[in-house]
């Protein structure tokens, strides 16, 4: 647990000096997109508030099918998930995966002020018990 404290200490830290450099799709004016950012799984997973675990699907069951689906998630400035495609894991729990991240909950993450987009990996395991 100190060990993740720490990470999230130092992030924070990172992310403030080097925030600017992270952000993108920023325009001016009154048609401004929210900025984005991308941080690591490990540090959006402290900011989840809400999470839906996935159904296994009885194929992938019956098959025997294991293993971990890697989601790449853009988490909207309210802390939604609103887009997400599969890096990489079993194409047959790649959907269930994606139902289950859908419904998922951040605390949104603020920039200078301003909350921001973020890029983050989700990996979601499924394993036959």
């Amino acid at each position: 647990m100190r060990r993740i404290l720490n990470m999230v200490l130092f992030s924070v830290f990172l992310i403030g000096l080097f925030g600017p450099a992270l952000a993108w799709n920023h325009t001016h004016g009154d048609d401004r997109k929210p900025k984005r950012v991308s941080l690591d799984g490990i540090v959006m997973a402290t900011k989840l508030k809400h999470r839906v675990e996935p159904m296994y699907p009885a194929e992938a069951r019956k098959k025997r099918v294991e293993g971990t689906v890697k989601l790449r998630v853009l988490v909207s400035t309210e802390g939604a998930v609103i887009q997400m495609q599969v890096d990489e894991g079993p194409p047959m729990l790649a959907a269930p995966a994606m139902d289950a991240v859908r419904q998922w909950r951040y605390d949104p993450v603020v920039l200078d002020g301003e909350a921001v987009e973020v890029v983050t990996s989700v990996d979601v395991t499924f394993k036959l018990k």
